[in-house]
């Protein structure tokens, strides 16, 4: 992910009243999780391309990549617009499933321009139990899947620092997990 225009440190923008905004982000990745993009409020409202008049998004592909690009646009800033905006690159929770007694792996893997730092905890921010799941770099894998693992979340969590606007960008996706049954009449 890259935000243009970049933040000033703090992933902050100071920007005049009365004057058109737009800020982008560019999904550096061709694949289905650009297509769940989302620019939402500090009350984590969606904001899409009919929100208002006065702010609202627009979706394009990058001229040279072809990469998506969601921009956030005010159309004329003012003092009621300041507070926090954030994008999603996916919904925040997803479910993944298997069959009881199968395998599964959970890709937490992240990119982005810098590289992203992977952390995957429970979720309650504890490191996941070892005896229940194999981390191996950004995957998680489950050897035989059970009952035990009904409904478990796993938090993936990938930080980019950016040393020159002295800002950390958080991004945080939870996965739910669904082992399914197999049932006989």
């Amino acid at each position: 992910m890259r935000l243009e225009p970049p933040t000033l440190n703090n992933s902050r923008y100071v920007v005049r009243s009365d004057r058109k905004f737009r800020i982008s982000c560019i999904c550096q990745k061709a694949t289905t999780d650009c297509m769940y993009l989302t620019w939402r409020n500090e009350f984590d409202r969606k904001i899409d391309g009919e929100s208002s008049s006065s702010l609202f998004t627009v979706e394009l592909q990058e001229h040279d990549s072809m990469y998506k690009k969601l921009s956030l646009v005010f159309t004329r800033i003012a003092k009621r617009d300041a507070g926090f905006y954030k994008i999603r690159w996916k919904e925040s929770s997803d479910v993944v499933g298997a069959m009881a007694g199968e395998s599964l792996t959970i890709d937490c893997g992240a990119t982005g321009d810098p590289r992203p730092e992977t952390h995957i905890t429970s979720r309650d921010g504890q490191p996941l139990n070892e005896s229940m799941f194999i981390v191996a770099g950004p995957e998680i894998t489950v050897k035989n899947l059970t009952a035990d693992y009904q409904d478990v979340i796993i938090k993936c969590l990938a930080v980019q620092e950016y040393v020159q606007y002295d800002a950390t960008v958080v991004e945080q996706h939870e996965i739910r997990l669904d082992v399914w049954c197999e049932f006989f009449n």
